[in-house]
């Protein structure tokens, strides 16, 4: 997975659960889901993976059958080699919070540069913008 791009679809029955396009990845990286709760991160991040089960969910990669996408050698050495967060849910984007006051909570607060995880979830090099995010 050396810097690709995923197209991801999951179902339940007739349902679709996520449906995202061109997804980054990029090896030796990490690649932030961000947004509200309930939109699809934690499943599209096991899809990616190949953590759900085939019998409860239809899912489909870049077009290609789950199963096969599973079976694919740099899918299986993600999963033995790379890791995988969860979200945990004390810490979710709450809405109550300022973007500031959500990227001061656990490890983010230890940044010796408090605007790099903004830099880096926007892909933005303007600080006077991406200080203008903070407070929403």
């Amino acid at each position: 997975m050396n810097g690709r791009r995923f197209d991801i679809r999951v179902k339940v029955g007739d349902r679709v659960l996520v449906d995202a396009r061109s997804v980054p990845l990029v090896k030796n990286g990490i690649t932030l889901m961000f947004g509200e709760s309930g939109i699809g991160k934690s499943l599209a991040g096991k899809a990616l993976f190949g953590l759900l089960d085939e019998d409860e969910y239809s899912v489909v990669i870049n077009g290609e059958s789950y199963r096969d996408y599973c079976a694919r050698p740099e899918i299986v050495s993600a999963r033995q080699n790379g890791f995988f967060m969860f979200q945990e849910p004390s810490s979710h984007l709450n809405p109550l919070q300022t973007v500031e006051e959500q990227l001061c909570e656990g490890t983010l607060a230890e940044a010796h540069d408090p605007i790099a995880p903004v830099r880096e979830l926007w892909k933005a090099d303007d600080s006077e913008t991406l200080t203008g995010i903070l407070p929403v």
